[in-house]
């Protein structure tokens, strides 16, 4: 009989330096989110939240189990261009490195039920990723749920209380691997509550509401093509930012424009500018069932009983679901996010003061996020298209 393996991925944002010329993984990540981002959520209509670096880091845990076609699927669908041994090494110094700070907490647990016996050597890999290894009975799904949940609860701050439901393990359930992020940080420069206003956001559809908008202008890491205004809004920590890319256009365009471009060029072609804000602040939650959106990026026979995750156990193993809930909360002082995905089996630039500050008004859809300025890593990203 088949036996199923869950990984679950939650990461929470609440909201010196290392190189990473040589190390593809951050670019890795990005490349996965823009993929992934154009080929599932760019044709939506409704707001997004998703975290790539929490899916990436629960894929990679069962990438690294995987071999054969397995193997190639999901190493293509993360943009991997290196060994399983090499790529191991890279995430486990990204993931050190973002570990670092004390604005972002990183935890991966594993929980293995007692029926199944994993090889050592993917224990090791596990660790080497400092994820915690526990023994759990899957025969009571809602008790064994229950326990997971409380755990995600605890690494993202109480943002992602119930990722998994008891339908979502089963008595073949044999592992379910989890990554928690739990990331909070205020403004650099807080936008003044006195000068929040009402004023007209025109949403994707050309409806027009009054929403609250935010005010302030001082000097901002900021870049813009013909197409595109990305604004950067450092956090106190000043290694992560909040970055808003607002189109001059269409959503559509600035969308097919980010797909032709590196987003970790536009972040590196920012420069300190005199910038007029004004931005809405908002609230959101969105949750996902991904094997569909992930079988679009290529990855289909982790999905199915031909899977080959040989490096993980004798037993025949498949991935049965991949969940992923993400929240992003942004306000005057700052940004709160958080994420959780289930899978069942500073800025060194030129100052530039032009004569009148440059306006950025968020009035219209846009794309957001939160960047590692260390790596250019997205850590989330979404875009609002009505509120």
């Amino acid at each position: 009989m088949k036996k199923f393996l869950q990984i679950c991925i939650s990461c929470a944002t609440l909201f010196p330096l290392c190189v990473f010329a040589n190390d593809s993984t951050p670019t890795s990540i990005n490349n996965f989110a823009s993929s992934l981002y154009e080929k599932t959520l760019s044709s939506s209509d409704k707001n997004e939240i998703f975290s790539p670096y929490s899916l990436f880091q629960g894929l990679s845990m069962v990438y690294l189990g995987a071999q054969g076609k397995t193997q190639h699927e999901m190493q293509i669908a993360l943009a991997l261009d290196s060994s399983q041994e090499e790529f191991l090494t890279s995430l486990q110094t990204l993931n050190h490195d973002l570990s670092a700070t004390a604005k972002l907490r990183i935890a991966n647990r594993v929980w293995i039920d007692d029926r199944l016996e994993v090889f050592t050597s993917y224990q090791e890999k596990l660790t080497s990723l400092e994820a915690s290894i526990r023994s759990l009975s899957f025969s009571d799904s809602a008790k064994s749920c229950g326990t997971i949940n409380r755990w995600i609860s605890e690494q993202t701050q109480g943002k992602i209380p119930r990722l998994l439901s008891p339908q979502d393990i089963s008595a073949n359930t044999r592992m379910v691997l989890v990554n928690a992020i739990s990331f909070q940080d205020s403004w650099r420069n807080p936008f003044p509550p006195r000068d929040t206003h009402k004023a007209d956001f025109t949403s994707l559809s050309g409806e027009t509401k009054l929403v609250s908008m935010m005010e302030q202008e001082k000097l901002f890491p900021y870049y813009e093509t013909e197409e595109t205004q990305l604004l950067l809004l450092p956090f106190k920590s000043e290694r992560f930012a909040c970055f808003i890319i607002l189109p001059k256009n269409s959503l559509r365009a600035t969308e097919a424009e980010l797909q032709q471009a590196s987003f970790g060029d536009w972040i590196e072609q920012t420069t300190m500018t005199r910038v007029a804000v004004q931005m809405p602040r908002f609230t959101l939650r969105c949750k996902y069932p991904m094997l569909p959106m992930l079988s679009k990026l290529g990855i289909r026979q982790a999905f199915s009983r031909s899977a080959d995750f040989s490096l993980i156990s004798k037993e025949h193993l498949q991935v049965e679901n991949v969940l992923h809930e993400a929240f992003f909360a942004l306000d005057e002082n700052g940004v709160s996010a958080a994420a959780a995905t289930g899978v069942i089996t500073g800025i060194t630039s030129v100052v530039v003061r032009p004569t009148h500050p440059i306006s950025f008004t968020a009035n219209h859809p846009f794309l957001f996020g939160v960047v590692d300025l260390n790596s250019n890593v997205m850590l989330f990203l979404g875009k609002i298209v009505d509120l």
